[in-house]
């Protein structure tokens, strides 16, 4: 992602707002060290984030959402 703002005032080097904190420590939750969040200066200007996710490959479409189907139950009597 990138924009053409003012870009990044180096003011405060390292310090993240709760946000982007927010969003490195569910990173860390879902993917461990195989996912990132980088920050930095866009060419140009600006400000440019990158986001770094594992690839897996994806089941296909309902295949691990549909229920078995259920056995009868016998009801003795």
């Amino acid at each position: 992602m990138r924009d053409n703002g003012p870009g990044m005032d180096g003011s405060a080097p390292g310090r993240e707002g709760v946000g982007l904190r927010n969003t490195r420590e569910r990173l860390a939750q879902l993917y461990g060290d195989a996912a990132g969040l980088a920050l930095r200066p866009a060419e140009g200007g600006g400000f440019e984030a990158e986001v770094a996710l594992p690839w897996r490959a994806a089941e296909p479409a309902g295949a691990a959402r549909v229920p078995k189907p259920s056995t009868p139950a016998t009801v003795a009597g």
